[in-house]
């Protein structure tokens, strides 16, 4: 007869550390947190859009100078043009008016000279008995070729001194009027120079104006950019926090026994209960309750 077998079943459960459940919990957590935020890409311009202040008063000065000149410019040719050459020569203009009267005075003052010499010609040959005669007919003659040429040379000297100061005053006219459009003509380049000048310094400071404003943008531009980068290196921070969580398991293990009794077992086992019913002790014994009865 059999007395019957056992059976030994063992079961091993391992379950995350509940440390490591809520640290890993908690990064992943952080992580999502994170990406979850909406990307704001960079919404202003890295460099200035427009025109700085400089540039657009330089801009308008330049719009405004277009042309500018030809006022200054007319009035130069106007006055080359008003220059006259000595084909243009006005007598009447430029030579002493009163060079006749002058003439007159002093051809007057020499007949008259002439006419004293005269008298004393006569007055010399009547006392030498010379009077009418021959002597005085050559004195008078010779008197009289001296005052003629006396009379012409003082005139063609008057009359050319005359003339030759009215051409100076032509010239010196002619001189000036060229002066003048010269000067017409500095002005009028010195006003386009002056306005160079302004346009060139307007469009410096309006240069100086652009380099701050680009600086500016991109030093907004560079703030962005650090913000994103700094995102990305919260992101990598985290998911370096949230890899290097330990791994913490906690495992238990249980055994169980099952017994097979075979026929002799539930025999022994019957007699054992048999024994504690109906022995001396039991409740059907001679000392139990029912056994005394």
């Amino acid at each position: 007869m059999s007395g019957g077998k056992k059976k030994s079943r063992s079961k091993t459960t391992t379950t995350l550390n509940p440390w490591t459940q809520q640290q890993y919990t908690q990064g992943r957590n952080r992580v999502t947190s994170l990406l979850d935020q909406p990307y704001k890409g960079f919404e202003g311009a890295t460099t200035a859009t427009d025109l700085a202040d400089g540039e657009k008063a330089g801009r308008g000065l330049i719009y405004d100078s277009v042309g500018s000149y030809e006022p200054g410019v007319a009035e130069v040719r106007s006055s080359l043009d008003g220059v006259k050459d000595f084909s243009e020569f006005d007598a009447a203009t430029y030579v002493n008016p009163h060079a006749d009267a002058l003439v007159e005075s002093v051809t007057g003052d020499i007949s008259e000279n002439a006419d004293r010499a005269r008298a004393q010609i006569a007055s010399d040959t009547l006392a030498s008995k010379a009077y009418g005669g021959s002597r005085h007919g050559v004195r008078e003659g010779l008197l009289d070729e001296t005052t003629q040429d006396a009379i012409a040379d003082a005139s063609a000297g008057i009359r050319y001194q005359t003339w030759d100061k009215g051409t100076e005053n032509f010239y010196r006219d002619q001189d000036n009027q060229f002066r003048r459009t010269g000067i017409l003509g500095d002005i009028t380049a010195a006003e386009r120079r002056f306005e160079g000048e302004d346009i060139e310094r307007l469009l410096n400071v309006g240069s100086i104006e652009r380099a701050v404003e680009d600086r500016a943008k991109a030093g907004e531009y560079a703030t962005h950019l650090k913000e994103q980068e700094d995102y990305w290196r919260r992101i990598q921070a985290e998911m370096g926090l949230l890899g290097s969580v330990p791994i913490l398991t906690n495992t238990d293990s249980t055994n169980t026994t099952k017994s097979n009794p075979g026929l002799l077992g539930v025999v022994g086992a019957g007699a054992q209960i048999g024994g504690s019913i109906f022995g001396a002790g039991g409740a059907f014994g001679s000392g139990g309750f029912w056994g005394g009865q």
